[in-house]
């Protein structure tokens, strides 16, 4: 108990300079949870994006589609996508449920020409799909549009397309023919992606059927009530495709995301870095502190035991007994 006293009115004995310890170990606290706390919020902003930007929460595709779908995506389309998502839309958590057709080819525009990779969408359920997508320009599709587009600001700025402007898809069919559709431009789209925007463009789900000459989809994007009860849904369907013995696979925005799991690890990485060197910054002044408190004692001690006084004696003088020297 005398060791815990003597600490207590030694830490005062000093008021400035315990002061300005613990101002620097408030500080460094403040300063990691504050960081922490921005560090998280960028990530919970960023999966928001991914979310509701470009993957959805779950998508489902025929089984096959994501090993060999790259090089023949028209052999693995889901046929009966209308009663699937009759049955999948029984559960309760599930938001929106949309089709959509991703497919490629040539967009023209006078003397220029260029490749693009586009997507059909249900624009009345693909608002809410993608509800972080900036439309820079123009307007967003909607359910009465026929022959319109919305395209990426990159495929725009090299179409040298502005919303009014008619342009000309070549692609080739489910069936292996050429098919062409003139189009206009309603809208130009920004994700944040340059990549991306530079070749994405987005027309109405019948309008690409009509195009490809297919009743069939290529995805099923479905947005859940809350990202925490991904994997509880994730885990129902799965149950539900084994049970109706339906041909069909699965996947999550998590194991989709590969760039997000990267960013992710690089803002930890920045964060324990940054953590690691505040706390050494406190922990040195903690150090400095206490060894300035010890050497300031040596000499008084040291005197007072050159005139003979005794350990007792010293720690009774300590205690605040004055008279025992």
């Amino acid at each position: 108990m005398i060791h815990l006293k003597l600490a207590f009115r030694n830490v005062f004995r000093n008021k400035r300079r315990t002061i300005l310890t613990l101002l620097g170990i408030i500080c460094g606290n403040a300063a990691i949870i504050n960081y922490l706390g921005y560090v998280n919020a960028s990530i919970w902003g960023m999966r928001e994006s991914v979310i509701n930007g470009q993957l959805s929460h779950i998508q489902i595709y025929k089984k096959g589609f994501l090993e060999k779908g790259v090089i023949d995506p028209y052999k693995y389309m889901i046929d009966n996508y209308e009663e699937i998502k009759k049955i999948m839309m029984e559960d309760k958590m599930i938001v929106v449920m949309a089709p959509r057709i991703s497919f490629s080819g040539i967009i023209a525009s006078n003397d220029i020409s260029t490749i693009f990779t586009g997507e059909g969408v249900d624009p009345q359920y693909d608002n809410k799909i993608t509800s972080y997508i900036n439309i820079s320009e123009g307007r967003d599709l909607v359910p009465t549009d026929q022959n319109a587009v919305v395209l990426g600001i990159g495929l725009a700025a090299g179409m040298q397309a502005a919303t009014g402007s008619m342009l000309t898809l070549l692609t080739s069919t489910r069936a292996g023919g050429l098919n062409a559709i003139d189009i206009q431009v309603e809208g130009i789209m920004q994700s944040g992606i340059k990549d991306y925007d530079n070749v994405f463009l987005k027309l109405p789900l019948q309008t690409v059927q009509k195009l490809l000459n297919t009743k069939a989809v290529t995805r099923l994007f479905v947005l859940i009530d809350k990202t925490e009860n991904t994997e509880l849904v994730a885990a129902k369907m799965k149950k539900l495709i084994q049970e109706k013995k339906l041909d069909l696979e699965i996947k999550t925005w998590d194991e989709l995301a590969t760039t997000f799991h990267a960013v992710v690890k690089i803002l930890y990485d920045f964060f324990y870095f940054v953590a690691i060197i505040i706390i050494l910054i406190v922990i040195f002044s903690i150090t400095n502190t206490l060894t300035m408190s010890v050497m300031e004692r040596i000499d008084e001690i040291g005197t007072i035991r050159a005139i003979g006084a005794t350990k007792k004696n010293v720690m009774n003088f300590c205690r605040g007994n004055k008279e025992e020297l």
